[in-house]
């Protein structure tokens, strides 16, 4: 991976820390409509980027979990 793309997917991880974030300090506090529809929406891109930034790094381990069949 690029330094530039890496420089891309830096929202998108400041989005996913966030949300963690959230969910472990408001745990007791969360809506839990929001984070299913967090889940429904956001995992798919997720998955997508942590298995390009896998693959950049470590190819042979992301290429087993691209075989695998989804969990959804």
């Amino acid at each position: 991976m690029t330094r530039e793309e890496l420089e891309a997917l830096r929202p998108a991880i400041a989005e996913i820390r966030g949300f963690r974030n959230q969910a472990v300090r408001a745990y007791f506090s969360l809506d839990w409509a929001i984070v299913q529809e967090v889940v429904d929406v956001n995992l798919p891109d997720l998955e997508w980027h942590a298995l390009t930034m896998l693959m950049a790094r470590y190819p042979d381990v992301a290429a087993e979990f691209e075989s695998r069949e989804p969990r959804l």
